[in-house]
Parts: structure tokens; C-alpha cells; sequence
């Protein structure tokens, strides 16, 4: 019953963020758009949004192969594999062109 409880409150955390994250979003797009080509500062609120839910619940843990301090300039591919048999944590690997390692 706890466990039911406490993920109905984070569905409703994730849903009130996410509303509010929406909005200061869409007001960082239309402050950047015109001189921000790439929209570097949205990129960064967005990775900050999506890393804020994986922060805040201990049960959800990632696991990163082949990170490294990213060349703003350069295109990058990321795979994610949610694998269900038996490893409990998802696993993201940079492409091996890219200089990370495949898992």
C-alpha cells in the first residue's frame, strides 16, 4: 500500500513539474530563439528537467558507458537499452565512433 501511495504522489509531482518546467521552457525558447541557433540553453533546462525526476526517485537509477565531456560543436547518438531480463537498470552507451562503448 506504501509503495502504491507513494508513486501515486509522484505521478502527481511529475505532472504539477511538469506543467510548470513547460512553461519556463516555452519562455526560454521564445528569450532565445532569435540569437541561439542551436538552443544550447534550452538543451541544458531540458536535460536538468528530465534529470530533476531521476534525482528525486531512488528506485530509478541509470547507468552510463563511455561518457566523456561532450564537443558542443559535434553531433552525438545516444542508444538507451531498458532491458526487462533481469538487469534492473537501463543502460545508455555512446556509439564506438564516437569514441564510447557499446553495451
Amino acid at each position: 500500500m506504501i509503495n502504491r501511495t507513494i508513486s501515486i504522489l509522484f505521478l502527481i509531482f511529475i505532472g504539477l513539474t511538469s506543467a510548470v518546467f513547460f512553461v519556463v521552457a516555452l519562455l526560454i525558447w521564445l528569450l532565445t530563439v532569435a540569437f541561439d541557433r542551436r538552443l544550447v540553453m534550452l538543451h541544458l533546462f531540458s536535460s536538468f528537467w528530465a534529470s530533476l525526476y531521476l534525482w528525486l526517485m531512488p528506485a530509478w537509477s541509470v547507468h552510463v558507458e563511455g561518457r566523456r565531456k561532450p564537443a558542443w560543436r559535434r553531433h552525438f547518438v545516444i542508444v538507451f537499452s531498458f532491458l526487462l531480463n533481469g538487469c534492473p537498470k537501463p543502460r545508455c552507451s555512446i556509439s564506438r565512433s564516437l569514441g564510447g562503448t557499446c553495451g
